[in-house]
């Protein structure tokens, strides 16, 4: 399997979510689910890990509510937990997004130039 690092002549961003989810490779000729540029594949990340995230804590929220949500003196400070769940799932989406997909093409971009330098070494 060869990799390649330059998109396409035609290639155009994939709209949103981006790749394919009928299997891990995208066997169409164009490459029309694949990310090639660095800002997509950020962006893409990002915004799965903040819907990840943000669904994740609602369900916290949702189980504080239940549990702790049935008196009246509860609901004074119990209005606000949705509120400092999602900013802190924002943060964490935020942060955690940015570093695995920026991880994610920079190991690709490491193991290329592994192979590339091992095969030259070699000839």
């Amino acid at each position: 399997m060869t990799r390649r690092l330059v998109p396409p002549a035609n290639y155009t961003t994939p709209p949103f979510p981006s790749l394919n989810v009928h299997s891990l490779f995208d066997a169409t000729p164009e490459k029309q689910f694949t990310l090639y540029f660095i800002g997509d594949v950020w962006r893409f990340t990002v915004i799965w890990t903040l819907i990840t995230f943000a669904l994740f804590h609602l369900g916290a929220v949702f189980i504080a509510m239940f549990t702790h949500g049935w008196k009246k003196s509860s609901w004074k400070y119990l209005w606000i937990t949705p509120i400092v769940y999602l900013v802190v799932a924002g943060i964490e989406a935020l942060v955690s997004g940015t570093i695995v997909g920026v991880m994610s093409v920079l190991m690709s971009l490491l193991s290329i130039a592994a192979v590339v330098w091992y095969t030259k070494g070699r000839c």
